[in-house]
């Protein structure tokens, strides 16, 4: 008797799902995002052609195309991997529309197939562009993909919210300093207009004839700080920045860097500064293994970096010159990192600096232990399994700083090696705590679960990286900030780093430690 064929079983996923693309970062989809006209004019002479569309509502479906296939290229090209999510809830008005074009685009091949999301699992579908469709142009311009322009604020009158375009802007911090509850991810994502922010201070604490003086100073300083963002930005679009990218048939392209800066205050007027470039194409968020592919008007460029910075500037205020390595991690783990590869003692420092910079930016020592333990157990992802189970709302999932390799081989290392274990078998991060406080004793005091000493760190490294930008557009140099370090041409390396030395110094009284790492 002959035994049936196995029939073969199909993934409960089902046979079109692309689920890779629930392991890419995810933007909803957006029609009324503004498309730039060149790219309008490039997909009706070289995108359109191969679209086969419906015969129903064609208005309505070339509009919906332009925006899918903009957002699909911006997402592809984009320095992270990038998903687009639609709804194809068919109840909601106009989906069916949506759905039609989405599967007109897959098609003609410039969409993969979709990671399909159900309202019963409250997912939605998510989509990404084919090499085929990426592949269109040998280069890719920011007036084709983001031709936005920023502005000032300041001149948008009695508005309470900034722009996502606003030069100059304040965001929460984590918590709400009145009432000490954690903000969530929504309120944390919101701006505040540097000019509504005065005008509620000073409502509240100040009589109307001081208000007014207090409003009248503030308006003026947010004028300079705009007016001194927009000289910068101005002055780097005399460069074009690009990266090369290239595609899984070889196929190579450049895209252009968006380095055009805005600068963001931390719950309050010059407390927590930085500067920050937006969007898919920002330079900062290029990652630092493709860095290397960045051009600056075809030239290579060089990369610098103040070396464990904040921690050094602590050192440097309490007038110490710390020699060496500053984290001292063979102090912390003298067996480990005596007996181990390097590979390992560089997952040890790694781990190390962590620690420190977590001692520095909470107010009490319990929280810097639960940072510890999350991160050798991402407890984090436990606690927000838990709080989705609970039916609470909870933010985006933050990248864990090590992965679940990394992390065995910490626990491993610890555990083993350096014969850290408590009570319960798991790594003595109590321990760790102490022996990170016994060697820098001289900051513990002073520094040590404080919790204005992260914004205050962050103030000075941004009056610093304020006072080189300043040297760079004097000298019509390019430069591209990355927070506590820069990019810029490779025959300006000589001037960058003689420029970052003396500003340090005019800060400090200090000469800094710079690496370069390009």
């Amino acid at each position: 008797m002959k035994k049936r064929p196995k029939k073969k079983r199909q993934s409960k996923r089902g046979p079109n799902s692309n689920y890779i693309l629930r392991e890419y970062r995810p933007v909803r989809f957006d029609e009324n995002k503004p498309v730039p006209e060149k790219f309008v004019a490039f997909a009706k002479e070289h995108l359109f052609p191969h679209i086969k569309f419906s015969r129903q509502a064609v208005a309505r479906q070339h509009s919906l195309a332009l925006a899918m296939l903009h957002q699909l290229i911006c997402a592809g090209v984009a320095t992270r991997a990038t998903a687009i999510r639609d709804s194809r809830d068919t109840g909601i008005k106009g989906s069916s529309t949506r759905i039609t074009v989405w599967e007109a685009l897959q098609a003609a091949e410039f969409c993969q197939p979709p990671c399909k999301g159900s309202q019963i699992s409250d997912k939605e579908t998510r989509y990404a562009a084919t090499e085929k469709l990426l592949e269109t142009s040998k280069e890719w311009r920011l007036n084709m993909l983001d031709d936005r322009t920023l502005t000032k604020g300041s001149e948008a009158g009695e508005i309470e919210e900034a722009s996502p375009l606003d030069l100059v802007f304040i965001k929460p911090g984590r918590v709400n300093r009145q009432t000490g509850v954690k903000l969530t991810s929504e309120e944390r994502s919101k701006r505040w207009a540097p000019l509504a922010w005065f005008k509620r201070l000073s409502s509240q604490h100040l009589e109307p004839g001081e208000a007014e003086q207090l409003i009248s100073a503030a308006r003026e300083a947010i004028h300079q700080q705009e007016e001194c963002m927009e000289a910068i930005n101005a002055s780097s679009r005399k460069f074009r920045v690009t990266r090369t990218r290239r595609t899984a048939s070889g196929f190579t392209q450049t895209v252009d860097v968006w380095v055009y800066l805005q600068q963001s205050h931390t719950e309050a007027w010059n407390s927590g500064v930085r500067y920050y470039t937006s969007g898919e194409f920002g330079g900062q968020s290029i990652p630092r293994e493709e860095r290397p592919t960045i051009r600056v008007d075809g030239e290579e460029i060089a990369e610098f970096d103040f070396s464990c910075m904040h921690i050094r500037m602590l050192y440097h205020k309490v007038g110490a010159k710390p020699q060496g390595d500053i984290y001292r991690v063979p102090d912390v783990f003298p067996k480990a990192h005596k007996s181990e590869p390097e590979e390992h003692r560089r997952l040890l420092r790694r781990f190390v600096k962590l620690a420190v910079n977590a001692c520095l930016n909470v107010s009490n020592r319990l929280s810097a232990l639960r940072m510890l333990n999350n991160m050798l157990y991402d407890g984090s992802s436990k606690a927000r399994a838990k709080a989705i189970s609970e039916g609470k709302k909870v933010g985006k999932k933050k990248e864990p700083p090590f992965s679940a390799a990394e992390r065995r081989i910490l626990r491993d290392l610890l555990i083993n090696a350096e014969n850290l274990v408590n009570s319960f078998d798991k790594v003595d991060v109590e321990t760790i705590l102490t022996r990170i406080e016994r060697i820098h004793a001289v900051l513990y005091y002073n520094y040590f679960y404080k919790e204005h000493v992260g914004p205050m760190l962050m103030t000075i490294e941004s009056q610093i990286m304020g006072r080189v930008l300043l040297e760079f557009l004097f000298h019509e140099r390019f430069i591209l900030p990355m927070h506590d370090g820069l990019i810029c041409k490779r025959s300006d390396a000589e001037f960058a780093e003689a420029t970052m030395r003396e500003c340090y110094r005019l800060h400090t009284g200090f000469l800094p430690e710079i690496t370069r790492a390009m």
